[in-house]
């Protein structure tokens, strides 16, 4: 069994194989010991059953009138046993030889042989002498084989009952055993359900039960609690951070601008630029620190509503045409008119942003950016919108195009304009908006080429 192949099997299906291999072992070793304990012992018996007939027809002798008498009841045949008696000259006076013994076998007194003619038989000889007539020898023969016939028997019914006991045993363990790791079933799927879902309230639940699973199920119970706590204190803290720090950042932002306004000193108006400089960057990055609070929430929160992405989209490049001026960069944009969705506009705006902005940071000097958002599959059930972003910047290598989408993740942190602020945020929040939009984004980028971003929202 393939190493692949041992993995895809479920451990309910291991414990029913592992248990199924052992009573097929079982059955067989309980089998042949029957076959050969069997054997033994009725082998023993037909020895003691041949003698004691013998003995027995011994007594049933009698000499009186000058004939020689032997009990009515005594059968010269029976069970396979066969008796003969022979006078003082060893000739055939009462009973029976079977066919193919002649009467020239010599005679061993009280002595079991065995001998092999046309098949194997048992001989045991008894001399005694009878008062008034003389010496007479009683003989017994039996096949070998009398009893093999019911140890055959025995090993049959035994082999046809084994395989019926093992398919019961089988079905019955697969049930009980499916039903003793229905707890283990309940764990992967609350685990799963976690952690497709990133929700920390759902609990395993097992209820009441003292065995090792429910234990653990329980202990499963408490660590997501804990889990919980810790993470909703943690988003907490981002979000009242955050919140706490837009106030002073506000007012230095705006009593920066008054002064540089008002004041012509050189030297202060440089340290007052560079003052409000930092203070945008820090401005930037607490609004995106509240973003990254607010992504960590459950989705079904935010409110949905009917949004113009043409219309929000070109609002969008006109502004990116002002800031890839400064690097030369030229934005050429295919927008069709009159797509809508249902989303919220914030979060739709912020996804197109970074995108682009994300364009802008790692396009090359004088270089292009393409924008475009159209319907695919119009007038189907399969019709979307679909768009991309390309650029002709730096690329990214192919060991790093899926640590593009973690956080505060940067490709190039030297190449990011650190007047916007940027934590490496931008592409985790736009994969997490797509997320919430039942969208799709995927990259696809070639080192010192440039990069793409394609996009695809349900149009329904």
């Amino acid at each position: 069994m393939s190493k692949m192949h041992r993995k895809r099997i479920s451990i309910i299906w291991k414990v029913t194989l592992w248990y199924t291999a052992f009573l097929c072992i079982m059955a067989l070793i309980i089998v042949s010991v029957t076959y050969l304990v069997s054997e033994r012992i009725l082998s023993n018996s037909s020895k003691e059953m041949l003698i004691n007939k013998v003995q027995e027809v011994s007594q049933e002798i009698e000499y009186e009138e000058g004939q020689l008498e032997i009990d009515e009841d005594v059968d010269f045949v029976e069970k396979g046993i066969y008796i003969s008696i022979f006078n003082s000259n060893e000739k055939l006076i009462h009973g029976f030889l079977p066919r193919e013994v002649g009467s020239t076998l010599s005679f061993v007194n009280q002595k079991l042989r065995k001998i092999s003619l046309s098949e194997d038989w048992y001989v045991y000889d008894m001399i005694q002498e009878v008062p008034g007539y003389g010496i007479v020898t009683i003989r017994g023969m039996m096949p070998t084989s009398t009893n093999v016939g019911r140890t055959h028997v025995n090993v049959l019914v035994l082999l046809i009952l084994a395989p019926i006991i093992i398919i019961i045993a089988i079905v019955g363990g697969y049930i009980l055993t499916k039903r003793a790791f229905n707890p283990v079933k309940q764990m992967s799927k609350t685990v799963e359900q976690i952690t497709s879902g990133n929700d920390l309230s759902k609990r395993v639940n097992l209820g009441e039960g003292e065995d090792e699973l429910y234990r653990l199920g329980r202990l499963f119970d408490q660590m997501f609690e804990r889990l919980e706590d810790s993470f909703e204190r943690e988003k907490q803290f981002t979000a009242d951070v955050s919140h706490e720090l837009r106030t002073p950042v506000s007012v230095i932002l705006s009593q920066c601008e008054y002064a540089m306004e008002f004041d012509n000193r050189k030297e202060t108006k440089e340290a007052l630029e560079s003052i409000h400089l930092q203070t945008v960057r820090m401005s930037n990055l607490i609004g995106q620190l509240l973003l990254l609070a607010r992504s960590d929430m459950d989705s079904n929160k935010i409110q949905l509503e009917w949004v113009n992405l043409s219309d929000l989209l070109e609002v969008i490049v006109e502004d990116a045409r002002e800031r890839a001026q400064k690097k030369n960069i030229n934005v050429h944009a295919m927008i069709e008119e009159g797509i809508a969705i249902k989303g919220e506009e914030t979060l739709l705006m912020r996804f197109f942003m970074n995108l682009i902005m994300n364009a802008i940071n790692y396009g090359k000097e004088s270089g292009n950016i393409e924008i475009a958002l159209y319907r695919e599959n119009r007038g189907t059930d399969n019709e979307s919108l679909v768009g991309y972003v390309s650029d002709d910047g730096i690329g990214i290598a192919e060991e790093n195009k899926e640590k593009i989408w973690r956080r505060f993740y940067q490709v190039d942190p030297s190449r990011t304009a650190k007047e916007e602020g940027s934590l490496g945020l931008g592409l985790a929040m736009v994969r997490w908006i797509a997320n919430v939009h039942h969208a799709e984004v995927w990259g696809e980028s070639e080192l010192g080429v440039g990069s793409t971003f394609f996009f695809r929202f349900p149009a329904k």
